[in-house]
């Protein structure tokens, strides 16, 4: 395992880069710039504007629906993946929301427990892990309905 040589296991860096891009977003990102039409890069080109300049100029500006529809897609997949964390993360302190509300929510199912913890508890914990998604949504939503769209168009 790759992040294992390099000295990564049990660190919260090896959350971040053991997925950092989906192929559905890279797939996403290439058919939405696809759709921009060539002609701007041309008439970049006659303005003397290279292939790195004209990408930071304009394509990334006339992106900002693609972009903002993945980083909601990304955000919302590494906040809710619990496996992850379950696989790379072995100390306890660095354990993410997901890992401590399953914790949660298993403690609570089983019988044999004597620490049973209460439907509310559960529900309060599941409140917590859902509120960081509702507070981003708002801010990439304008964004969201017309990157899909967009992204996904063919001509």
């Amino acid at each position: 395992m790759a992040i294992q040589e390099f000295g990564l296991l049990n660190t919260l860096l090896a959350l971040i880069l053991s997925g950092a891009v989906s192929g559905f977003s890279i797939l996403l990102m290439r058919n939405f710039f696809q759709s921009i039409p060539m002609d701007i890069l041309e008439a970049a080109k006659i303005d003397g504007a290279g292939h790195f300049r004209s990408f930071w100029r304009i394509f990334i500006p006339l992106s900002k629906a693609g972009l903002a529809t993945v980083t909601l897609f990304e955000f919302v997949g590494r906040w809710n993946n619990l496996l992850t964390t379950l696989l790379l993360i072995n100390n306890s302190s660095k354990d993410t929301l997901q890992v401590a509300l399953y914790g949660l929510v298993d403690q609570g199912s089983s019988t044999s427990s004597g620490n049973l913890v209460t439907t509310n508890v559960k529900m309060a914990g599941i409140i917590i892990a859902v509120l960081p998604l509702i507070f981003v949504y708002p801010f990439v939503q304008k964004y969201f309905v017309k990157g899909i769209f967009l992204g996904t168009s063919k001509e």
